[in-house]
């Protein structure tokens, strides 16, 4: 970290003859060093920053920006400058063409915490999630369910000594009928202030930190096949307004699939912040390939050592059918 931070250092000291002429720009030019960088086209303003650009954001995706040495190097700045950008990519984007159902297809990894006195444990159940809905909500979720898989041994042997030769549900398949989402993304205003309220109020009524849960919320919305283009762009401008979201850095899906993230602190208090989750997306057109949350504070309800993954959430696959027994033609 010090070398990196040397270097960024010394890349500035040759464009600028003192740092606090930068303060905040600093953060724009990280941001447009990256896009540049990834389209493969860097422009000459901020070419002779892409290099230490993309260190600084290569060791944010490991490193939260907090930790970092010089808070003048966070990348708050940064996440702001890519957000706005990628709101205007989304609005620009093709809407897709309406169906009966909204179809969706995701691989969820899901921490089964058992606080049990003395000794809590925690497991990751895998989970393969097909859901379909209609416009009323109505609709039909099919689940598979693997192996349990352990963040340590510890939590193995707790897990098995409790639990003995207990199974998951390997096959679940429900139809619902018609149930109302307060923040269904087919019913959200698309102008961004409103939209915001929409989502604070929302967001108020679960678990704190608010940037985690507005991220969670976001993430799920950004997602959803019945997202216009409008709205997908009026999501990403209010998450660039969202107090803790930061940028961290280029990062590769589960499924091998190359986006940027986006960060925030999580937990079930403000006071008591273990984790951070992230979100990974594809700057160029907003789509949310993956919600991460990753442990990065020792924890009683698990032996995992920081950083650890205990949460995923991988969007597979949307699009629009007309039946619940239909998949995209290219399922």
């Amino acid at each position: 970290m010090h070398d990196l931070d040397a270097t960024v250092r010394r890349t500035l000291d040759e464009l600028y003859p003192s740092l606090d002429a930068v303060p905040q720009r600093w953060e724009e030019l990280v941001a447009e060093a990256w896009l540049d960088q990834h389209r493969g086209r860097p422009t000459r303003r901020v070419v002779a920053l892409a290099a230490a650009a993309v260190a600084l954001i290569s060791l944010a995706a490991i490193v939260p920006t907090t930790l970092l040495p010089d808070k003048r190097l966070g990348v708050s700045e940064a996440a702001a400058v890519v957000l706005k950008r990628t709101a205007t990519l989304a609005a620009a984007q093709s809407p897709t063409t309406p169906g009966r159902y909204r179809y969706q297809k995701v691989r969820v990894l899901e921490a089964g915490i058992a606080l049990v006195v003395p000794e809590p444990h925690t497991a990751l159940f895998p989970r393969t999630r097909e859901t379909w809905v209609a416009s009323d909500g109505s609709g039909r979720t099919r689940e598979i369910t693997g192996d349990p898989i352990f963040p340590s041994p510890r939590d193995r042997e707790r897990w098995l000594a409790a639990n003995g030769a207990w199974e998951p549900e390997r096959v679940s398949d429900e139809r619902f009928g018609p149930r109302n989402d307060l923040t269904d993304a087919a019913s959200l205003p698309r102008e961004t202030d409103r939209l915001e309220q929409t989502l604070f109020a929302e967001a108020k009524t679960k678990d704190p930190p608010l940037s985690a849960a507005m991220l969670g919320t976001i993430s799920d919305l950004l997602a959803s096949p019945a997202a216009s283009p409008e709205l997908r762009a009026a999501l990403y401008r209010v998450l660039a307004k969202v107090d803790g979201v930061e940028l961290a850095g280029s990062m590769t899906d589960s499924l091998g699939r190359h986006g940027l993230a986006i960060s925030a602190p999580g937990g079930y208090s403000n006071a008591a912040v273990d984790r951070r989750d992230l979100v990974i997306f594809d700057p160029e057109t907003g789509t949310v390939l993956e919600h991460r949350t990753v442990l990065v504070q020792p924890v009683e309800w698990t032996g995992a050592t920081p950083p650890t993954t205990i949460g995923e959430m991988t969007y597979v696959e949307s699009g629009w059918v007309d039946s619940i027994d239909e998949r995209p033609t290219s399922s």
